[in-house]
This record gives C-alpha cells, sequence and structure tokens, in this order.
C-alpha cells in the first residue's frame, strides 16, 4: 500500500518511472539495513565457532575422571554438514545434528563401533548425555550442553 501510493505521488510530481523505482528501491534497502538487529536482548553466536575438535571435561556435573576409560572422550562437530564425530571413550561415535540455531541444538542418533569396553556406564552416560543436550553456550576455549531442563549435561574443551 505505501509502495503504491509514493510511487503514485512521485510520478504526479512529475519524476520518470525509473528514477522513482530507484528512490523506492534505496529507501527500502535503508529501512531494511535498520532492522536488522532489532531486539538488542539477545546475543548472537557465529554458529562457526563449534566446528572444532572438543574433549570432554564434565558429565552431568561432575568432572571426567580419564583414568575410567581406554580413551578420551572427544566430540568433533562440522557445522556445515551438520554432523557430528568422535569418541565415547571406548568406541568410535558418529551422527548428525538435526536442530542447530544460536540457542538450541539437537543431536541425532548415535551410531557407532561395539568395541568390548572394561567400563560401559562412561559410554552409556555419555551418550544418554549427548541425546539430552537441547541447549549450548561457549565461553572462551569451553563448550556446555544442557538439557531442556537447564542442568550441565556435558562440557568440553576445545583441543586442537
Amino acid at each position: 500500500m505505501f509502495a503504491e501510493k509514493y510511487i503514485n505521488w512521485a510520478l504526479i510530481r512529475g519524476e520518470d518511472f525509473v528514477m522513482t523505482m530507484n528512490k523506492y528501491i534505496f529507501l527500502l534497502i535503508i529501512l531494511s539495513a535498520c532492522n536488522v538487529n532489532k531486539n538488542n536482548n539477545t546475543t548472537s553466536i557465529d554458529l562457526n565457532a563449534l566446528h572444532d575438535i572438543w574433549a570432554l571435561t564434565a558429565l552431568n556435573g561432575e568432572s571426567f575422571d580419564r583414568s575410567s576409560t581406554r580413551k578420551h572422550p572427544t566430540l568433533e562437530i562440522h557445522v556445515a554438514d551438520r554432523k557430528y564425530m568422535g569418541n565415547d571413550g571406548c568406541n568410535s561415535i558418529f551422527g548428525s545434528i538435526e536442530k542447530l540455531t544460536p540457542d538450541a541444538i539437537k543431536f541425532g542418533m548415535m551410531a557407532g563401533t561395539k568395541m568390548m569396553c572394561p567400563n560401559k556406564q562412561v559410554s552409556n552416560d555419555y551418550a544418554a548425555a549427548l541425546q539430552a543436550a537441547a541447549s549450548f553456550k561457549r565461553k572462551e576455549l569451553n563448550l556446555y550442553f544442557f538439557d531442556n531442563a537447564g542442568n550441565e549435561v556435558l562440557v568440553y574443551k576445545k583441543v586442537d
């Protein structure tokens, strides 16, 4: 409606149509640029900052004891491909990322190897925590995952 009135007004004043449209397009671009970051209450995270290799430092709110597993659990996130891989302390794991926004994440079903592990509890707890992750926060070299209730389920440190 506004565009129609503006164009009619400009044409009545004797401006040519192309010049009028150029002014209108310029005005729209300026107004769009002014409206880009209207909500100042939210903080934006660069999702590419997640694209890295992360080593587990805490599981379900408790510091991770490295001596309890064969390998150190890691998570490698590939943002562009929406995939993840790593290990759970014993088995190699991989899967897709079903949802990834600046404030939410949802890991898809996990697949992996099935090796004979001396401590299956860590592998099971790790898989459950990864599946429970619903949101995240990156602070400096640490990556935190939280479940739907806001409980911290996984904490990683950047390793590469």
